[in-house]
């Protein structure tokens, strides 16, 4: 199919064939070529770049301007029709310039190392229009969106800032922290706004659907995805992180959680670097670093939403027992169901697995402290009127531990902290 018979049939609105579009694609992109390179017109070739790298490139809205961030504190702007540059801003911040975000079709804000965020006006590049700060660390990532009508930002001290750039007070700007995970790397909005996508140095990607930045701290106050991570991979109970279950419902209107971990098999991913959306919102790219550090991989992943939610699960703080809510079509169907759950033949897509017949536990991790070891037993006392007493001692201990549950345990025991009831029933036995 040529590039002319298939603009035809996108131009009448006709069913594109499978293949034509990745050939398409295919011819086009491979005919591009580098125009010129601006940063070393006027360079020799032993002579430092006056602006240095260029961190990231965004078009206006109406795609006449293209703004550059650079390495060197400096700000280009160029034509995007006629390719020359305009204008340049050469101590645009005090540091490294690391992003840019067109609001309008004039406003555009800038992000830096220096943690500050600045906005600027196309008409007057002389001086900012308005220097954000509340960032404590090098601010690395900025999104607005059109629907709260707030700017977006987050950088390596592991915060997400909104900013409402309409209001005007004595101190500034209002703004608020949404959100704050450790190992924070990445942030980005879909382009209909419905969801923040979080990549971060733990191997996962967070993503936020039916995304409202308006109630997003309250919602997700005090949630760690690295813990909840964590109780995932080690199938322990924490209470700390089982208690926000419900930010994974379905039922969750607003703001529900979704953790993303679908690499590769021989990608064994340690630090998601770079996050790119696609303009259509139904994929992210991401560029992370293998575990071993020698590999870098980069993957796509399907964001859609899975229709239907078969299960709910929920943590009865009372009794420290696991539960599931099932959804049948009938009463006659939950016995079949329960039996199915005790013999393990469920088909549940389960976020992380305790059984109170089998308890795993994992070797303690390197520089996390321990429960104390229980105290030692009392040392016997050598008289042989005590023996008959010592013996039917014996027997009532050995008569409690036939009546307790049966817990299957490793054969060797590592005091955990995620396991410590497990250590305080031994304890107990012990005094016993």
């Amino acid at each position: 199919m040529s590039l002319h018979k298939w603009i035809q049939r996108r131009e009448y609105g006709w069913p594109l064939q499978r293949g034509d579009r990745d050939l398409i694609m295919h011819r086009v992109y491979s005919s591009i070529q580098d125009h010129k390179h601006w940063n070393d017109l006027n360079n020799k070739p032993n002579q430092v770049s006056e602006f240095g790298a260029v961190f990231n490139l965004e078009f206006s809205p109406e795609g006449n301007v293209l703004v550059a961030a650079c390495e060197k504190k400096s700000i280009l702007l160029f034509d995007a029709i006629t390719t020359k540059q305009t204008h340049k801003i050469t101590d645009a911040h005090s540091d490294n310039v690391n992003c840019i975000k067109f609001l309008d079709d004039r406003m555009f804000a800038t992000c830096s190392d220096d943690t500050t965020v600045a906005l600027w006006d196309l008409r007057y590049l002389k001086m900012k229009v308005r220097s954000l700060h509340g960032h404590s660390n090098w601010v690395k990532n900025i999104e607005y969106s059109q629907n709260d009508k707030l700017l977006v930002t987050s950088g390596f001290d592991g915060s997400i800032f909104t900013w409402d750039i309409n209001s005007h007070t004595e101190q500034g700007l209002i703004y608020q922290k949404v959100f704050h995970t450790s190992g924070l790397m990445r942030c980005r909005l879909s382009p209909d706004g419905s969801k923040l996508v979080i990549c971060s140095t733990g191997g996962y990607l967070m993503i936020i659907h039916n995304l409202d930045l308006t109630t997003l701290h309250k919602d997700l106050c005090g949630f760690r995805p690295s813990m909840y991570r964590l109780m995932q991979m080690g199938h322990q109970y924490i209470p700390q992180a089982a208690k926000f279950d419900h930010v994974f419902s379905k039922k969750q209107k607003k703001n529900r959680v979704e953790l993303v971990t679908d690499f590769p098999e021989d990608n064994d991913a340690e630090v998601v670097l770079a996050l790119q959306i696609h303009p259509c919102g139904h994929s992210i790219l991401s560029r992370n670093i293998s575990y071993d550090e020698k590999t870098e991989w980069s993957c796509i992943h399907n964001i859609n939403e899975e229709p239907g939610d078969i299960t709910e699960r929920m943590v009865d703080t009372n009794s420290s027992r696991r539960k599931r809510k099932l959804t049948c079509e009938s009463n006659d169907d939950l016995p079949d169901r329960l039996a199915e759950e005790e013999s393990g033949d469920s088909t549940d897509d389960v976020r992380y697995s305790i059984s109170r017949r089998q308890r795993t536990l994992r070797p303690r991790l390197t520089g996390r402290t321990a429960p104390p070891p229980p105290p030692p037993p009392p040392p016997p006392i050598s008289s042989s009127s005590t023996s008959s007493s010592n013996n039917s001692n014996s027997q009532q201990q050995q008569q409690q531990n036939n009546d307790q549950p049966i817990v299957n345990r490793p054969e060797s025991f590592v005091p955990d902290i995620w396991a410590a009831e497990v250590t305080v029933q031994e304890r107990a036995i012990r005094q016993n």
